[in-house]
């Protein structure tokens, strides 16, 4: 069944978040290195409170995996798209 006009929206947002803590964490992992950065800077950076950030992504790791092939990410998010889940990240889905 396709998405309805809800998850599509809810989808869009989730797209949107994604790329907005993606780019905040391009700018902490420039500047501190991987190692050096913790989640809660690149959720300040995103403006976005910790607990936002892991609804995204479980772990600066998936952070990290996403930000380095951001190819994957967007295979995850139309396969998202295509099948009419809500996708959380390239790895979980909300049902």
């Amino acid at each position: 069944m396709p998405p309805t006009s809800a998850e599509r929206k809810q989808q869009v947002v989730a797209d949107f978040r994604r790329s907005e803590i993606l780019a905040a964490a391009t700018k902490v992992f420039a500047n501190k290195g991987f190692d050096a950065t913790r989640m809660e800077e690149i959720a300040k950076g995103a403006k976005l409170a910790k607990g936002t950030l892991y609804r995204y992504f479980d772990s600066k790791d998936a952070v990290h995996a996403c930000h380095s092939d951001r190819g994957a990410c967007e295979q995850g998010a139309e396969l998202c798209w295509q099948t009419g889940r809500v996708c959380l990240d390239s790895h979980r889905f909300l049902e």
